[in-house]
């Protein structure tokens, strides 16, 4: 097991390592700095990775930054043979892949590294000062374990797409989670270890677009499951700048496949305003399928068809409705029909 963190001496933030052998995460050798900044506290290390490649290498990189943002964040990159077994001794120099004084921020980085050859490919976000303006999500390949470096400043797809996270699947593939945009979107994208700049389609995670001026998905996280062929599952988080509950939210590949919920025809379907109540399941119309009853932001009451056509007659506004109201459903009269309340 391999550890990388960040902490703070006083004198800046650094990045620490320790390992622990025989693999039980029970015997911890005595942790050391990979990365130290020792200049004043203004300066800081943060956000690290490490991932193991092939021929015993561990693979680092985090992000610089300063608290004031007079310099550039910047991305920092470290390598280690013999996996770490000799110590600090074993690890290659501090590689400074991007400038900290180009008036660009490249933050948030994140890396994998093919088992079977020396490919290794970093990502990061990047932002031009100058120009106020978000650019694609920079992926940069190394083919001799990360001796050298190739920069490639894009992506094969057509709009700006960031990595939160990217992941090394066996057979020499990678798949990353992606951020299209201002974090519109959250999806998936996979490549291959033999041209690793070059990505497939995005595929969509979720079921609209999220920024809507108050809320954001942000901060994506993937892991693979080794029973469901290494497919990923994804967490992320929606963060409400209105002051509302912040959210999280998860999908996976395989909840698709049979025995997993599946879309109906009509879904998603779009909504005039966001959801506030729990939904009910239910009799509405004397049909023979079910409704779903909800309420939303705008105080109406909605009654929905299973193929997401609205019910004839609905909705129906109540003025307003507090947040999280339920709806209940029942024949209230006994006249054998279903009243909303």
């Amino acid at each position: 097991v391999y550890v990388v963190a960040e902490g703070n001496e006083g004198n800046g933030t650094d990045i620490w390592f320790n390992r622990s052998r025989f693999g039980n995460g029970e015997y911890w050798e005595e942790e050391y700095k990979i990365g130290d900044l020792t200049a004043d506290g203004n300066r800081h290390y943060s956000k690290p990775r490490i991932e193991y490649g092939a021929d015993t290498q561990l693979h680092c990189t985090w992000m610089f930054f300063t608290i004031d943002h007079v310099l550039d964040e910047a991305v920092r990159y470290r390598r280690v043979t013999n996996l770490a077994g000799f110590g600090i001794d074993d690890w290659g120099d501090v590689v400074y892949l991007t400038p900290n004084s180009n008036n660009v921020d490249e933050y948030n980085p994140s890396l994998a590294a093919a088992h079977a050859t020396d490919t290794v490919v970093l990502t990061y976000h990047s932002f031009d000062r100058g120009t106020g303006t978000l650019e694609e999500g920079k992926i940069w390949p190394s083919y001799d374990g990360g001796l050298t470096w190739t920069q490639s400043d894009t992506t094969s797809t057509p709009d700006v797409y960031w990595t939160h996270d990217i992941h090394t699947l066996p057979g020499g593939a990678f798949a990353r989670v992606t951020a299209q945009g201002w974090a519109h979107n959250t999806g998936l994208q996979r490549g291959t270890a033999t041209n690793p700049i070059v990505w497939s389609d995005d595929q969509s995670l979720v079921d609209r677009d999220y920024q809507d001026g108050n809320t954001i998905p942000f901060g994506c996280i993937a892991a693979p499951d080794p029973t469901r062929e290494h497919r990923l599952g994804v967490v992320w988080r929606k963060i409400d700048n209105s002051g509302g509950p912040d959210s999280l939210f998860f999908d996976a590949e395989w909840r698709s496949d049979p025995g997993y919920p599946n879309r109906e025809t009509g879904f998603p379907m779009p909504l005039a305003a966001g959801v506030i109540s729990p939904p009910g399941i239910c009799e509405i119309d004397g049909d023979p399928e079910a409704e779903i009853v909800f309420g939303d932001a705008d105080g109406d009451v909605h009654v929905v068809n299973h193929d997401g056509s609205p019910v004839p007659g609905w909705p129906r506004g109540v003025v307003e409705i507090p947040l999280d109201g339920p709806v209940a459903v029942g024949d209230l009269n006994g006249d054998g029909q279903n009243e909303v309340v």
